[in-house]
């Protein structure tokens, strides 16, 4: 169980660096767009802020699994969030 958490810890780092790297990406593209006067540059920024909304739920969920995983070693009454107790389920099959 503590190698799989170490593996989720690790693939979730990947997705908020590649989240962020998306979301910063989108707000360059966004800024340039509008500075041209393009007619898509309401939409792509409509996206941007969904990719930035996305970032940070996505954040938030990870910290309240980080905060799980450590406090389950102390109590193993502690249930995870939903999602990782799916990964943790697929992992076992």
């Amino acid at each position: 169980m503590e190698e799989d958490l170490f593996d989720l810890e690790n693939d979730l780092e990947g997705a908020m660096r590649l989240l962020a790297n998306v979301s910063e990406s989108a707000d360059i593209t966004a800024e340039k767009l509008m500075k041209s006067g393009h007619v898509l540059s309401e939409v792509f920024l409509s996206l941007c802020c969904t990719a930035h909304t996305a970032w940070v739920l996505l954040n938030k969920e990870i910290q309240d699994g980080f905060e799980w995983g450590k406090e389950a070693t102390a109590d193993s009454e502690k249930q995870p969030p939903p999602w990782v107790d799916a990964i943790l389920k697929d992992s076992e099959s």
